[in-house]
């Protein structure tokens, strides 16, 4: 910006600061352009004061106080200075009231006893001085920042290593009393406005952006005007477009969330006033409390740094991850690199939560009765995610026990129908068909804590009869035009020996039931990857026959639906280097 200059003024005490006229024509004021003598600069000091009121929680300025070096601290009140500069901020109500045998208060002992004295060194760093101490002996200099205050009542501690925080009945965290001036500097340090999302559990899975709806283009034309959401009407009942104040952009993953056959409540979003001393016991109390959920349910609540379905990361107060001294502060600072990855558009001061309420509380009613919780997502036949659940399996299960338990959350609206076949899928490829006979703890998501998004995949086994002769169930998976990335579900599909590129695209988008103005951007390509030889991916033509080299694999070039999710994706890989 410009360049300004800061200019103090100070005036002679035997002055009032609000009328600049003597106090007492008698008294000859002080001569300050004696300052300037560098012997005077030795023996003169001035300090900044301010008085602190518990009642109000107020600090106020009280103004500059210069004196000797060889003064002690209480002078200022004994002198009633302090108590002449105070006045009009009691007179205002800005502050208290205090009384006039605290603010005449002469005697020395009587001083230490009534008032204290803290040194601003900064926002976060205040320390207590002796009253009773030479300013020189309390190493203070010209320019320091004092704060007075009434002393506190006997047996009320002081101190910042005395854990002061008060269980009150009825309230879910503690309350911390500012009784002083240290008390309202960590109240402040410590105060975060916390954006909270609650999330339901059978919200479908949406990585680096991409939800299986059925829906392969962006959800809105890129020269559309971006979809607000926080609108309102009018008295006649009119729909109004949203404010400014109170708009709200909605973002490609909510659009493609919104298109999705799966019935789930959106998420919900709050600011909630937290101190960074809780616990997690307590924030994931207060969150229950504050979205309207029992009191059981803050058991049962998973906190995240970004939404579930959507990124790796585990969860922050799993029993396997955290502690029970685990404080707000500790998630705030280990948020902190991850904030411009999962969360681009927060600043680095806010502290975001998401939050999931599971259906059981995992540390006495699934881990020590030794089961495992997976999150099912079941597919239909054209490979859209139409529904969710949440189970339990022993540990020592296999597969059919994760079969059993899926086949009776099964809804007829779903099409889904026995016999099923689960699926791992990881970055947009098959990791593994699974065999009923597989145990619990060979998959891969059984070490992974985020079940949301280490999920199995569940749908219809249409090959359980067997394969035609000569026929093999492929992977066919997406693959971005740009990036060579694969994303989103791969399909799988049973493929004739010798059966041509146009034939399997026809079944392709008939399965999918793709418009034609979509699929004419689609190709389906083929690359060779074995031991012995490694061809490069390229594009069939219709004609020609898909397994006309060895060890082939399909793959559908397309362009990704959500393009600017591509950071989210590179933040799984480029991960910063965090030392702890």
């Amino acid at each position: 910006g410009d360049p300004h200059l800061m200019v103090l003024v100070v005036a002679a005490k035997e002055f009032d600061i609000h009328t600049l006229k003597p106090i007492s024509p008698s008294v000859q004021p002080d001569e300050l352009a004696r300052w300037k003598q560098k012997e005077e600069e030795e023996t003169v000091i001035l300090l900044v004061a301010k008085y602190f009121c518990p009642t109000t929680r107020k600090v106020v300025t009280l103004g500059c106080h210069y004196g000797q070096f060889s003064d002690p601290l209480h002078t200022m009140v004994t002198s009633c200075w302090l108590a002449t500069r105070l006045r009009p901020y009691i007179e205002s109500k800005e502050v208290a009231p205090v009384s006039e045998q605290d603010l005449g208060v002469t005697d020395v002992d009587a001083v230490a006893q009534q008032w204290m004295c803290w040194e601003e060194f900064n926002a976060n760093d205040i320390q207590p001085r002796d009253v009773s101490k030479k300013i020189k002996e309390e190493h203070l200099v010209t320019g320091d920042v004092i704060v007075w205050q009434l002393a506190l009542a006997a047996g009320e501690p002081s101190s910042p290593e005395v854990d002061r925080s008060v269980e009150v009945e009825g309230e879910v965290a503690p309350i911390y009393p500012v009784q002083n001036v240290l008390d309202l500097a960590q109240h402040i340090a410590n105060s975060a406005d916390v954006i909270v999302t609650l999330h339901d559990y059978h919200q479908p899975l949406c990585v680096d952006g991409v939800v299986s709806n059925g829906h392969w283009g962006p959800p809105r034309p890129a020269s559309a005007a971006p979809l607000t959401i926080a609108g309102g009407k009018d008295s006649k009942g009119s729909a109004q477009p949203p404010s400014p104040a109170n708009a709200k952009e909605e973002t490609p993953e909510a659009q493609a969330l919104a298109l999705s056959p799966v019935q789930f409540t959106p998420a919900q979003e709050k600011e909630i006033k937290m101190d960074l001393r809780w616990h997690l016991r307590h924030v994931t109390g207060t969150i229950a409390r504050t979205f309207g959920l029992s009191p059981a349910a803050a058991n049962q609540l998973w906190l995240f740094h970004a939404a579930p379905a959507s990124n790796l990361e585990d969860p922050l107060n799993t029993q396997r991850v955290q502690g029970e001294q685990t404080t707000l502060k500790d998630l705030k600072l280990s948020s902190s690199h991850l904030l411009p990855l999962v969360n681009p558009g927060r600043r680095r001061t806010e502290v975001h939560l998401h939050a999931v309420a599971l259906p059981w509380e995992l540390g006495s009613q699934v881990f020590e009765r030794n089961l495992c919780p997976l999150c099912i997502r079941f597919f239909d036949a054209q490979v859209r995610e139409v529904g969710s659940c949440l189970i339990t399996v022993p540990t020592i299960g296999t597969v059919q026990d994760i079969m059993t338990e899926a086949s009776a959350q099964l809804r007829p609206e779903w099409g889904i129908t026995a016999p099923l076949r689960v699926l791992e899928v990881s970055e947009g490829r098959l990791h593994r068909i699974c065999r009923p006979d597989h145990a619990i703890t060979s998959l891969a998501c059984f070490s992974r804590s985020n079940i949301f998004y280490h999920c199995l995949r569940v749908e219809s086994d249409t090959e359980a009869g067997g394969l035609l002769e000569g026929h093999q169930l492929m992977e066919i998976y997406h693959c971005d035009r740009q990036s060579q990335q694969a994303w989103g579900q791969p399909l799988l599909m049973p493929v004739a020996p010798g059966e041509k590129s146009g034939a399997i695209k026809a079944r392709v988008k008939a399965k999918y039931q793709i418009s034609d103005g979509e699929f004419k951007n689609w190709r389906l390509a083929r690359y060779i990857d074995s031991r012995t030889a490694r061809v490069g991916p390229r594009p069939m033509k219709d004609d020609e026959i898909w397994d006309a080299e060895p060890d082939a694999k399909l793959y559908l070039e397309h362009p990704h639906p959500n393009p600017n999710a591509h950071p989210s994706r590179q933040s799984r890989y480029n991960k910063p280097l965090t030392i702890k």
